[in-house]
C-alpha cells in the first residue's frame, strides 16, 4: 500500500499561517516549454496516507530520462487518522532537450515509489480562460 495518497507537480506551493496549502500552476498533463534549453521551476506537494503516525521523512530522487539529476528530503510528523502534507518548493532545473521527468519518493524506510512521470517537450503554450457569469 502506498504511503502517498496524492503527489502534485506544480509551479508553487503556498502555506499560510493556518497551515493550509495551495498548489499554484498544477501540471495536469505533460510539461510544455516554449523552447530548449528551458529553465523549469517547480514544487511538489505530497499528501500522505492517514495510516502513518509519528516521525516521517520523505526523500525524493529526480531523473531526466534515466539520469539522476537531484535528490532531497523533508522531515515532519504524521498524526494518526489525519493526512499529512509535505511540500518541497523552489526546485529549479535546466532542461536542454525533450525528456521524461521521473520522480521517485520514499516515506521513512519504505520501498521507493514512482510518484511523478511526465514528458517535457517543446510546443506552443496557449493560454485558456474561462468566463463565469452570475445567474
Amino acid at each position: 500500500m502506498s504511503a502517498f495518497s496524492t503527489v502534485l507537480l506544480c509551479e508553487y506551493v503556498l502555506q499560510d499561517i493556518t497551515n493550509k496549502h495551495s498548489a499554484i500552476g498544477i501540471f495536469t498533463g505533460d510539461v510544455v516549454v516554449n523552447s530548449f534549453p528551458a529553465n523549469l521551476r517547480f514544487s511538489l506537494l505530497f499528501i500522505m496516507a492517514s495510516r502513518l503516525e509519528g516521525s516521517l521523512q520523505v526523500a525524493i530522487e529526480i531523473f531526466f530520462d534515466e539520469k539522476k539529476v537531484a535528490s532531497g528530503s523533508a522531515m515532519g510528523n504524521a498524526r494518526p487518522n489525519n493526512p499529512s502534507i509535505f511540500s518541497l518548493s523552489g526546485i529549479a532545473m535546466k532542461i536542454d532537450n525533450p525528456c521524461e521527468i521521473k520522480i521517485y519518493a520514499t516515506a521513512n524506510d519504505a520501498e521507493r515509489e514512482l510518484v511523478i512521470h511526465k514528458k517535457v517537450y517543446e510546443g506552443k503554450i496557449t493560454p485558456t480562460s474561462v468566463s463565469v457569469q452570475p445567474s
